[in-house]
């Protein structure tokens, strides 16, 4: 069965919710995955953005990519939808440049444990022309970036310089990119929030993001012989995900990686 492989590259906040009743200060955290705890897309969020982007399809077209619509349902007749939708892992999301003689103001920051969660998973699936990767030295540095980059210095810490892994980084995440070893102590960004009910401020309630400039991939399945459908609108357009479109949030652009 073919297999495609997009990375995904928010370009606004990006606002999936875990449902989970929080009793910390955030009050509507993003999902995360269970056992990495990075932000994550559902499978089910993903497939559901993709059946509303591509509404226009038709009927048939529709019912063979996704499924029956839920209230089509019929517990005797229903079959699994053709394509086969993994969740958006995630890759990476950006961290300040508090290096004062840098002109950039961030990099997109990855770990070990996300690039060798990818790498693994490419590999099962058969998508073996990716490199091995190649281990940091974090005794000295907090992060690496390239040997080319002018960054010395994220937030507040020091930066060392390698070329490792650099043609792997680069295909993903382009010239900006740096290693640190774990996220942990980086916190997704809240947003306090009002919830208004006839223009009259009721309730301010505190809300975690994905913050733009993060990237994902995910993985869509197809049957033997069958291209996949989307990918001349990925190329064209933007795909909404997650909550709150209204005000901008969850766009996201598509980029195939690999085919095979």
């Amino acid at each position: 069965m073919p297999i495609h492989v997009y990375r995904i590259e928010c370009l606004t906040n990006l606002h999936i919710g875990s449902g989970d009743l929080s009793y910390s200060v955030i009050d509507n955290e993003v999902e995360k995955d269970p056992v990495t705890e990075y932000p994550i897309i559902p499978s089910s969020s993903l497939k559901g953005a993709l059946r509303e982007h591509f509404k226009e399809l038709s009927p048939e077209d529709r019912y063979h990519i996704f499924g029956p619509e839920l209230k089509d349902r019929d517990t005797r007749k229903m079959r699994a939808s053709a394509y086969k939708f993994f969740s958006g892992d995630f890759l990476s999301r950006p961290l300040r440049v508090t290096d004062s003689t840098s002109a950039r103001t961030y990099m997109n920051v990855t770990t070990p444990q996300a690039m060798t969660d990818f790498l693994r998973k490419m590999k099962l699936l058969g998508v073996n022309d990716f490199p091995e990767w190649e281990e940091f030295d974090f005794s000295e540095y907090s992060f690496f970036v390239s040997m080319g980059s002018d960054v010395t210095e994220m937030e507040g810490k020091k930066v060392g310089k390698s070329d490792a892994n650099s043609a792997l980084l680069t295909a993903l995440f382009g010239e900006n990119y740096a290693v640190v070893k774990s996220l942990d102590e980086y916190e997704l960004p809240i947003t306090a929030r009002c919830y208004l009910e006839n223009g009259i401020s009721q309730k301010l309630w505190y809300e975690q993001q994905v913050p733009h400039e993060s990237v994902f991939y995910t993985v869509i399945i197809t049957p033997e012989g069958e291209p996949c459908a989307f990918d001349e609108v990925f190329h064209q357009s933007l795909i909404q995900l997650g909550g709150y479109a209204t005000i901008g949030y969850g766009f996201t652009k598509f980029e195939k990686l690999r085919e095979v």
